[in-house]
C-alpha cells in the first residue's frame, strides 16, 4: 500500500519534469488525512528532488471484492481473516471498513472530491500560458 501506479514514468525521467507542477492523485480506501500521510506517500514514490514538484491528492475510492482477480481476492481473504481474529475492542476503524467491505461492496468516491484536482491542473495550465 502507498505504491502509485505509473510513477515510474515521472521518476525515470525527472529531467524532462523539471521546472514542472506535477498533478497527482491515488485512490483507495483508506482517506489520508493527514500531512504526516502525504509526506509518506511522497517519500515513498518520488526521489527528494522531485518532491517539491508534486501536488499530490487522494481521492476515496470503491471496493466490490467479487470484481477482484484471484491474487487479490486472495490477498483479500487472507487480510479478512487476519481482521476476522482480533478482538472487537482491537479494531481500528479501517479494519472494521475492510471487514464490511469483505462481505459486501463499499463506495466511498465523489465526484465533488475531483473539484481540487481540477483545480490545480487548470492552475497549471494557467501558469503555462502566462509563460
Amino acid at each position: 500500500a502507498g505504491g502509485i501506479n505509473g510513477v515510474s514514468f515521472l521518476t525515470r525521467r525527472p529531467d524532462r519534469f523539471q521546472g514542472k507542477t506535477l498533478v497527482v492523485f491515488t485512490v483507495g480506501l483508506n482517506p489520508v488525512r493527514d500531512a504526516a500521510a502525504s509526506t509518506a506517500i511522497l517519500e515513498q514514490n518520488f526521489p527528494p528532488a522531485m518532491r517539491d514538484q508534486v501536488r499530490l491528492f487522494h481521492l476515496n475510492g470503491a471496493l466490490d471484492c467479487g470484481k477482484l482477480n484471484l491474487l487479490h481476492r486472495m490477498m483479500m481473504k487472507g487480510l479478512h481473516g487476519v481482521l476476522a481474529k482480533k478482538k472487537v475492542e482491537e479494531l481500528t476503524e479501517n479494519d472494521r471498513m475492510i471487514l464490511n467491505a469483505y462481505e459486501k461492496p463499499v463506495d466511498f468516491t465523489d465526484r465533488k472530491a475531483l473539484r481540487p484536482v481540477v483545480d490545480a491542473l487548470k492552475e497549471r495550465e494557467r501558469a503555462a500560458e502566462a509563460r
